[in-house]
């Protein structure tokens, strides 16, 4: 899918704020409401963009936020994403280059939950080699909006 100038400066304001409506973003760009709804669908339809909650984990009680760095067999990359992605407390699973070749951020709301997990859930991994956690003590800043 192509993108114009027009859908970029709609995937900019919609970055900023998702639930703003259509009239607001027809008047910011000076188009019409009838043009953004049309062409927000089509960029949802086409996964382009995905309109999403992002929730506080904190006020949902998850106050330990955990990055895990594996090496693992080769062949077994793709079975273990598939497996690590379904349990509820991973929020996203990479492939990295470097000395790992997979790595994940999990969040939990304790020690023990996280303890349990790495012994349970990673530490029976297939093809597993060698892992190093690291705890994320503090969010300085992040950066959700595309460059266009």
């Amino acid at each position: 899918m192509l993108l114009d100038e027009i859908d970029l400066a709609l995937i900019k304001e919609l970055e900023k704020d998702a639930r703003i409506s259509s009239d607001a973003l027809a008047k910011s760009l000076d188009i019409s409401s009838t043009t953004i709804r049309r062409r927000t669908r089509r960029l949802i339809q086409e996964d382009v963009i995905k309109i999403v909650a992002i929730p506080d984990l904190k006020k949902l009680g998850y106050s330990f936020i955990v990055g895990i760095q594996m090496e693992l067999d080769q062949k077994k990359i793709e079975n273990v994403t598939k497996e690590l992605i379904k349990h509820p407390n991973v929020r996203s699973v990479w492939t990295v280059t470097g000395r790992y070749n997979l790595t994940s951020m999990a969040v939990f709301k304790s020690t023990e939950e996280f303890s349990e997990f790495m012994r349970s859930v990673v530490g029976e991994l297939d093809g597993l080699k060698s892992v190093e956690t690291n705890i994320y003590l503090e969010l300085i800043g992040s950066q959700s909006q595309v460059k266009s």
